[in-house]
């Protein structure tokens, strides 16, 4: 999973969408796609975390919660 991220990240995306991105993944992954998504949230792009639970993410810009 942390390779499809970074193939992602790598091209022109403004926008990224990703639901349930830490399911089935070891810590070690999800701290770093955490650092991942923050270097893309510098850059000026959008993250859409939709999380079942909630996500490992410490920061949010905007959290709704449904």
């Amino acid at each position: 999973q942390v390779v499809a991220l970074l193939s992602v990240m790598a091209g022109p995306v403004d926008v990224l969408i990703l639901d349930e991105f830490a399911a089935h993944m070891d810590p070690k992954s999800v701290r770093e796609s955490v650092l991942l998504l923050e270097s893309f949230r510098e850059r000026g792009s959008v993250a859409l975390v939709i999380a079942g639970h909630e996500s490992p993410l410490d920061t949010y810009d905007k959290l709704v919660e449904l």
